[in-house]
């Protein structure tokens, strides 16, 4: 079937960061979802451009960002692709992940 023929519950409008995260999300919840994405990549910038270090997760030294950001870190640090959480030593921000540009987080998100 034609994907303009077919009916979604949930339409997010760009695959960057904050799209890809909501549309696995939106799909654990059992929700159709389609991604609207003009790049032919997920990640927006952060993919596209090689920008990194991811920042920040943190608030001081407390871990506010989890969810399913932390299970994209957790992947690329599983596979050799991230340190993790590191601290900042310009401590312009507490904590940094820096990632390897190669690396992609292959888990089923789903």
């Amino acid at each position: 079937m034609n994907v303009y023929e077919q009916t979604w519950d949930v339409v997010v409008a760009g695959g960057g960061v904050s799209g890809t995260v909501a549309a696995i999300a939106a799909g654990r919840c059992g929700a159709r979802v389609l991604v609207l994405e003009q790049s032919g990549y997920l990640g927006g910038t952060l993919t596209g451009c090689g920008v990194g270090p991811m920042m920040t997760f943190h608030a001081g030294e407390k871990q506010v960002v989890k969810g399913i950001m932390e299970e994209i870190v957790q992947c690329l640090v599983k596979r050799g692709y991230s340190p993790g959480h590191v601290h900042d030593t310009t401590r312009y921000i507490s904590y940094l992940t820096p990632f390897f540009f190669g690396g992609r987080a292959e888990a089923d998100l789903g």
